[in-house]
C-alpha cells in the first residue's frame, strides 16, 4: 500500500480483484491497464491492455481514455474526451471501481478561522430576508338569497246590495206584464164571443154557452 506522503493524489480500488489497494499518482503521466508495463496494473479481463492514463497538469489531474474496448466511466458517465478529476470522483474500468483522492483538495477544505469582526464580538450583518408573500386575493362570498315573501292576498269584494230602485223596477215590470196579459185575454174573449154571435149557430154551441143568437147586440 502506498503512503499518502509520497504523492499529492492517489487511486483507491473500491471494487475489483485488488479491492483496497492504493496507487500513487507521483508521475507526470500514469498509465492504467492490464499489461505489466502500466503504472497501475488491474487484474480485470474487461480492462484493455492500455486502457487509460492520468496526466498531471500543474495542480490538476486529467483522465484520458486510450480507445479502450469497454470504455472509461466517471461517476457512471462514459468519457469521450479528457476529463479533469475532482477529489472523490468514482472511476470505473471494466468491473474495477476506483476512487480518485486529491490530498491538495482535501487539505484546502478546512474550516476558515473566524473573521476579525466576529472575534471581537460584533454581530454579523443581517442577511436579506425576502418579504413574506402576500396572500392571494379572495373574492367576498356572494350575498344570501332573499327570503321568499308571498304576494299579498287580494282584498275581498263586497257583494252588491240587492233591492233598492232596481228591485222595485223589476216588480213593476212584472205587474205590467200581468196586466197586459189580462187585457189581451179579455179582448180575445170578447172578440171570440162576437164572432160566435155573428155566425149562425149551426152546431148549437150558443145554447151550451148560455147565449142566444143576437143576444150580444
Amino acid at each position: 500500500m502506498v503512503a499518502y506522503r509520497s504523492a499529492s493524489a492517489v487511486l483507491v480500488v473500491q471494487a475489483g480483484a485488488t479491492a483496497g489497494q492504493e496507487f500513487a499518482l507521483d508521475k507526470d503521466t500514469v498509465t492504467i491497464g492490464r499489461a505489466l508495463d502500466n503504472e497501475v496494473i488491474l487484474d480485470d479481463e474487461q480492462v484493455s491492455r492500455h486502457h487509460a492514463n492520468i496526466r498531471r497538469q500543474r495542480d490538476q489531474f486529467v483522465l484520458t481514455d486510450l480507445a479502450s474496448a469497454n470504455g472509461t466511466f466517471v461517476n457512471r458517465v462514459r468519457i469521450t474526451e479528457p476529463h479533469v478529476l475532482r477529489s472523490g470522483e468514482i472511476i470505473q474500468m471494466g468491473s474495477t471501481v476506483l476512487e480518485f483522492r486529491s490530498l491538495a483538495e482535501e487539505a484546502a477544505t478546512v474550516i476558515r478561522p473566524p473573521s476579525e469582526e466576529t472575534a471581537i464580538g460584533r454581530p454579523p450583518a443581517p442577511r436579506y430576508a425576502p418579504p413574506p408573500p402576500q396572500p392571494a386575493y379572495a373574492a367576498p362570498p356572494p350575498p344570501p338569497a332573499p327570503a321568499y315573501v308571498p304576494p299579498p292576498a287580494p282584498a275581498p269584494t263586497r257583494p252588491a246590495k240587492k233591492g233598492g230602485l232596481g228591485g222595485w223596477c223589476g216588480c213593476l215590470i212584472v205587474v205590467c206584464i200581468i196586466l197586459v196579459a189580462l187585457v189581451i185575454l179579455a179582448v180575445a174573449g170578447y172578440l171570440f164571443a162576437v164572432l160566435f154571435a155573428l155566425l149562425p149557430d149551426t152546431f148549437g154551441i150558443l145554447p151550451m154557452l148560455g147565449l142566444q143568437p143576437g143576444s150580444l147586440f
